[in-house]
This record gives C-alpha cells, sequence and structure tokens, in this order.
C-alpha cells in the first residue's frame, strides 16, 4: 500500500506544480521582460515540488519492484525529468536578458520623466521673456498652470524687467530642486532589487538543473542518470597537468 500511495502523491505534486505554473502564464506575453522575470520565479520558486515528485516515483518503484504499473509510470514521468534540466539551463540566459532589458526600460522612464519636466521649466522660461506686460505674464503665467509663480500685492510694486529677473530665478531654483531629487531617485532601488533577484534566480536554475539530471533517468537503463552521464562524458576529457 505504501509504494502506490507514494507514487500517486508523487503525480499530485507534479499536477500542483503544473496548475501553479499555468496560472501566471496567462495572459501571455512572452516578448516582455516583467512576464518572463515573473513566470521564471514562478517555475524557479515552485520547482522543488515535481523534483520531489520525482523522487516518489522513484521510491515508490523501488519498494515494489514488482509492480509494472508503478515501473512504467517512474519511467515514463522520470524522463521528462530531461525537458525541467534544460528548461532551467534555459533559465539562465532568459532571465539575464530580461533583467538587462528591464534595466533599460527603468533607465529610459527616468529619462523621460526628466525630459518633460525640463520642458516645462524651458515652456516657462520662454513665456516669462515674451510677455510684454504685467497683464501679459500674468495671463501666460495661468495658461502654463504654473503656481509657484504668482503677482502678489509685492511684485506689482516690481518694473517688469525685474519680476521677469525674480520670477526666471525661481524657475532656475526649481529646476536645480527637481534635477537634486532625479539624482536622489535614479531607480537605485528598483535596480539593485532587480539585480539581486537575477542573481538568486540564476544560482536557482542551476541548482534546480543539476538536482534534476541527478533525478531523471536515461531512457536506455532507469538506473543511470543523467547526471551520472554528465560525469561519464567529461571524465573522458584529458585533465591537464
Amino acid at each position: 500500500m505504501l509504494a502506490p500511495a507514494l507514487s500517486t502523491i508523487g503525480v499530485a505534486l507534479f499536477v500542483i506544480y503544473g496548475l501553479t505554473v499555468f496560472s501566471q502564464l496567462v495572459p501571455l506575453r512572452l516578448l516582455e521582460p516583467a512576464w518572463q522575470l515573473r513566470v521564471a520565479g514562478v517555475l524557479l520558486e515552485n520547482g522543488l515540488w515535481p523534483l520531489l515528485g520525482l523522487g516518489l516515483l522513484q521510491l515508490a518503484a523501488y519498494l515494489d519492484p514488482a509492480n509494472r504499473r508503478l515501473q512504467a509510470r517512474w519511467e515514463g514521468l522520470g524522463r521528462l525529468g530531461v525537458i525541467a534540466v534544460l528548461g532551467f539551463l534555459l533559465m539562465v540566459p532568459v532571465q539575464l536578458v530580461a533583467t538587462g532589458l528591464s534595466l533599460q526600460t527603468l533607465d529610459s522612464a527616468q529619462r523621460n520623466r526628466q525630459q518633460r519636466v525640463e520642458a516645462n521649466l524651458n515652456r516657462m522660461r520662454q513665456e516669462i521673456r515674451a510677455s510684454s506686460s504685467l497683464a501679459d505674464l500674468q495671463r501666460r503665467i495661468r495658461d502654463i498652470q504654473a503656481p509657484d509663480l504668482l503677482l502678489d500685492a509685492a511684485s506689482l510694486d516690481q518694473s517688469l524687467p525685474e519680476l521677469k529677473r525674480s520670477f526666471l530665478a525661481s524657475v532656475d531654483q526649481s529646476e536645480q530642486l527637481l534635477q537634486r531629487r532625479f539624482q536622489a531617485m535614479a531607480n537605485r532601488g528598483r535596480t539593485w532589487a532587480l539585480l539581486q533577484r537575477a542573481g538568486r534566480g540564476v544560482i536557482m536554475a542551476l541548482v534546480l538543473a543539476f538536482a534534476y539530471a541527478a533525478a531523471t533517468p536515461i531512457a536506455a537503463d532507469p538506473d543511470i542518470s543523467v547526471l551520472m552521464v554528465w560525469r561519464e562524458r567529461l571524465s573522458l576529457f584529458p585533465r591537464r597537468r
């Protein structure tokens, strides 16, 4: 009774893993780096479940070697581990490329925000310089919706050139303040988080690939794993002294 139960639990772990991954696949956005990283994260974070399932299938086949159904299930599902090995190895370049594209997107978004702010500030300067009277200056400020530039009672006592210089100095001060804010933001937190996630994902992908290789039998002999074949082939290369 123990061997069939272990085999059933192993199959259930495969099903749970498949459902978990499928729920994150839709909607399909194959070309989006964020989607690629999210799916890769789900595959890696839940990668131990089918690995444990492979172990249970192998254990069930070992406990009841006369049960052909358990042996066939182990050999059939066990060989699917080759797909997992290749998949996890493929995740290494996929994560690196997706992380690089995500970093480029963050940098591009930051530059676009900064360019929009600079364009608005330059427009303020143009409107201030182009004004021909206090009334014209007040209208232009109202049109460009610049709440920091207000004509109060004290401003009305100044001449138009003095008021222009004062407003231009205020715009320059706002530009310096915004530049400091942009430099402080600079997406450093999100950049570091992406790099950490990529490094962790690459290491997990390599570890899981070798783990699945150790648990996956080859088609010719269920007692020989893919990892054993790798080691044997690597041992054929002459070592340098």
